[in-house]
C-alpha cells in the first residue's frame, strides 16, 4: 500500500516548491492579494490528506478489516450496538487515545480506559458498574468521536481511516454519515457479509447516499473463509452484482476474509472456531493484498489526480492575475512613466477614496439585510424537515398492521426519507450562494469595473484583463467547513427497545420511536441552523470585505510606485524593465513546470 500515493505526494511536493518560489516574488512585489492566494494554495497543500471511511451493518467485520490494513489488533471489537462510536485513525509515532465529547471538550485516555468505555467486558470499567450498560450509553451519547494514534505504514502519507458506527441502527447515525462523511472522503469501503450478502438494511443505507458520491464506495464482502468452495464464492459476488444493477456503474467489488489476513500479518494462526471452517488462506487468498493495490491507486489517481487539477485551477488563476494585472500591468507603468503628471496619478487616489466608501457602505447595508435573509433560510428548512416527519409518520401509519415486520416498516421509512435528508446540506450551500449572488453580483461586478478604469488610468495601457473576482462565490471557505455543522448537529438518537419490557402498545412505540428520529428534535435543530446561517453570512461578508479592502490597498500601493516611476531616470527605468522582464519569464516556467510534472504523474498510472 501507498507506492501510488508516494508519486501523489512527490507531484505535490514539486507544486508546493513552485508556490513557495511565486508567494516570494509577490511578496517582493508588495501585492498583497496575491500573496494571500498563494498561501492559501500553501495552506491546502500542507492540509491535504486522504479520508477513508469504513461502513457497514454491526458484526460484518468493520473493526477486523482495519485491524487487518494496521497489520495488528489495534481496535477492539464491540458487540453491542449501543458502545459504538464513531473512530478517527491517522498516524502517530506510538499509540494514543483521545475522546473528544459533544461539547468540544477532549480527554486522553490509555488504551484500557478506551476499550472500557468501546468494548466493555464483565470487569468494572472506566464507567464504573453501578447502572451497568445504561450508564455506558449515556457516556456514549456524550462523545462526538475517538481520535486514534497508530504507528502504520498504512497511514503515514497523511491518511486517515474513519470507523463508522454501524448502519444498522433506526436512528440518525445513517445521515450522518450519508450526509456529512461520505460526501467529504476521498474513498468509503462498504463491508458486507458474504453469508448475507446486501441485506435490505445495505439497500437503504445504499440509496441514501447521493449519486456523485457513488463512484469512491469500494462494496467488500467479508467472511470468505465461511464460503465452503469457489461456486459459494462466485454466487455471493454475482448476487451482490445483481443487487447493484441500476444502483453503481461498474461497482468495485472485493471478495475478502479480514481474519484470515490479520491472522497473517500478526503471525499467528489463533482463531475462534465459528471463524474457521477452512484452513488458513493464504495472504494472496484473503482478497486483501489486491484490495490495498486497487485503493491505493484509486486514491492516487482518481481522488489524487482530482485534487492536483483543482489544486492547478486555482494556481493558473492566481499565476494568470500576477502576470496580467501586476508583472504586466508594472512593465506598462514603467514604459508610460513619462506620459503621466504627478496631479493625474493624485487625483486617482481620490478617485479609490469614493470607491472605497461606496463599497463600505454597500458592506454595512448587506450586513443589515443579514436577519431578513437568516429567517427566509430558516422557514425554508423548517420546511424541509417538516416534510421529511410528515412521510416518516405517513408511511408507518400506510404500512403498520399488527403482524407487519416492524424491521421493514423502519426501512421502508429509510427508503423514503433517505434521499431527502441526505440533500439538504448540498441544498443549503446552493441558497448560501443564492443569497450571496443577491446581495453583491452587481455591487462587485460595478467595483470591477471601476478599478479596472482606475488601473487603465495609470498605464494608459487599455488592458481589457481584470481580477477574477469571486463573484459566483463557488470556493468561499464556508463549503469547506460546512459539512461540519451538520455533522455536529445530528442528535445521535439511540434506540430504546432493549429498556422497558412492560407491555406495550407496538404500533405507539414505533410512532414515537419515528418522533424521536424525525419530529422531536425539528424545533432544536433549526435554531442550530438560524444561529450557523447567521455566522455563515457575516463570514461570508467578511470575507467580500477583505477582498474589496485589499484590492484597494494593492491600487494605493501601486499608486504610490506610480509617483516615484514619473520622477525615475531612464535608466533606472530600464533597468527596472528588465528585471520584471526576467520575474515574468520565471512565472511562466513555472506554470509550465507544474503542468509537465501532472502530466508526467497522469503517464505513470499503471
Amino acid at each position: 500500500m501507498n507506492k501510488s500515493i508516494e508519486l501523489y505526494k512527490e507531484t505535490l511536493h514539486s507544486f508546493q516548491e513552485e508556490v513557495k518560489t511565486l508567494k516570494q516574488l509577490a511578496q517582493f512585489y508588495d501585492v498583497s492579494t496575491l500573496k494571500e492566494q498563494f498561501e492559501h494554495i500553501e495552506s491546502i497543500i500542507a492540509r491535504d490528506s486522504f479520508e477513508i471511511i469504513v461502513v457497514g451493518e454491526f458484526s460484518n467485520g468493520k473493526s477486523t478489516l482495519i485491524n487487518a490494513l494496521l497489520r495488528e489488533r489495534f481496535l477492539p471489537s464491540s458487540i453491542n450496538p449501543t458502545t459504538a462510536m464513531l473512530n478517527k485513525i491517522s498516524y502517530a509515532p506510538v499509540k494514543s487515545y483521545s475522546i473528544v465529547y459533544r461539547d468540544g471538550t477532549t480527554k486522553q485516555m490509555t488504551e484500557e480506559q478506551f476499550k472500557s468505555i468501546v468494548a466493555p467486558d464483565s470487569k468494572p470499567s472506566l464507567l464504573g458498574n453501578l447502572l451497568g450498560i445504561e450508564k455506558e450509553k449515556k457516556e456514549i451519547s456524550e462523545i462526538r468521536e475517538a481520535v486514534l494514534g497508530f504507528p502504520t505504514d498504512f497511514c503515514k502519507n497523511n491518511i486517515t481511516i474513519i470507523d463508522s458506527p454501524g448502519t444498522n441502527d433506526f436512528d440518525a447515525a445513517r445521515e450522518a454519515i450519508t450526509t456529512h462523511y461520505i460526501p467529504r472522503s476521498d474513498a468509503a469501503i462498504f463491508i458486507l457479509n458474504a453469508t448475507k450478502p446486501f441485506s435490505e438494511s445495505d439497500k437503504v443505507f445504499l440509496s441514501r447516499i447521493l449519486d456523485e458520491h457513488l463512484h469512491k464506495i469500494f462494496f467488500v464482502v467479508n467472511f470468505k473463509d465461511l464460503l465452503e468452495n469457489n461456486i459459494d464464492e462466485q454466487t455471493a459476488i454475482d448476487y451482490i452484482k445483481d443487487q447493484l444493477a441500476g444502483l453503481v456503474a461498474d461497482p468495485k467489488i472485493y471478495l475478502i476474509s479480514a481474519q484470515h489476513a490479520l491472522l497473517h500479518h500478526i503471525g499467528t494462526t489463533e482463531a475462534s472456531g465459528r471463524r474457521r471452517r477452512k484452513p488458513l488462506l493464504t495472504l494472496e487468498q484473503t482478497g486483501i493484498p489486491q484490495f490495498e493495490q486497487d485503493l491505493d491507486h484509486f486514491l492516487a489517481y482518481d481522488t489524487g489526480f482530482e485534487k492536483l487539477v483543482k489544486l492547478r485551477a486555482m494556481y493558473d488563476e492566481t499565476i494568470d492575475a500576477f502576470l496580467a494585472e501586476h508583472l504586466q500591468y508594472e512593465r506598462s507603468m514603467l514604459q508610460n512613466a513619462t506620459n503621466r503628471s504627478a496631479n493625474e496619478i493624485k487625483m486617482l487616489e481620490q478617485k479609490l477614496v469614493q470607491l472605497e466608501q461606496k463599497m463600505r457602505n454597500n458592506m454595512d447595508v448587506a450586513t443589515s439585510q443579514i436577519g431578513l435573509h437568516v429567517q427566509s433560510l430558516k422557514n425554508w428548512y423548517h420546511s424541509e424537515l417538516t416534510t421529511i416527519s410528515e412521510i416518516a409518520l405517513s408511511t408507518l401509519d400506510e404500512l403498520y398492521t399488527s403482524t407487519a415486520d416492524q424491521a421493514e416498516i423502519k426501512l421502508e421509512i429509510e427508503r423514503r426519507t433517505g434521499k431527502l435528508e441526505s440533500a439538504i446540506p448540498k441544498k443549503t450551500v446552493q441558497k448560501l450562494e443564492q443569497v450571496m449572488q443577491s446581495l453583491f453580483n452587481q455591487n462587485l461586478n460595478n467595483f470591477k469595473q471601476e478599478l479596472h478604469q482606475i488601473k487603465n488610468t495609470i498605464s494608459f495601457s487599455h488592458s481589457q484583463s481584470s481580477t477574477n473576482w469571486n463573484t459566483e462565490f463557488s470556493s468561499f471557505e464556508y463549503k469547506e467547513s460546512y459539512g461540519g455543522f451538520f455533522g455536529g448537529m445530528v442528535t445521535w438518537v439511540r434506540d430504546k427497545l432493549f429498556g422497558d419490557r412492560r407491555p406495550v402498545d407496538v404500533k405507539a412505540k414505533m410512532r414515537s420511536q419515528v418522533m424521536e428520529r424525525y419530529s422531536v428534535h425539528i424545533n432544536s435543530n433549526v435554531s442550530n441552523f438560524e444561529s450557523e446561517m447567521h455566522e455563515q453570512l457575516k463570514r461570508m461578508i467578511g470575507q467580500v470585505k477583505k477582498m474589496v479592502e485589499t484590492q484597494i490597498a494593492d491600487e494605493r500601493k501601486r499608486n504610490q510606485r506610480a509617483l516615484k516611476m514619473a520622477e525615475t531616470e531612464q535608466q533606472e527605468i530600464e533597468q527596472k524593465i528588465a528585471q520584471l522582464n526576467r520575474d515574468i519569464l520565471v512565472v511562466e516556467r513555472g506554470q509550465q513546470h507544474i503542468k509537465t510534472s501532472i502530466d508526467k504523474y497522469m503517464k505513470l498510472e499503471v
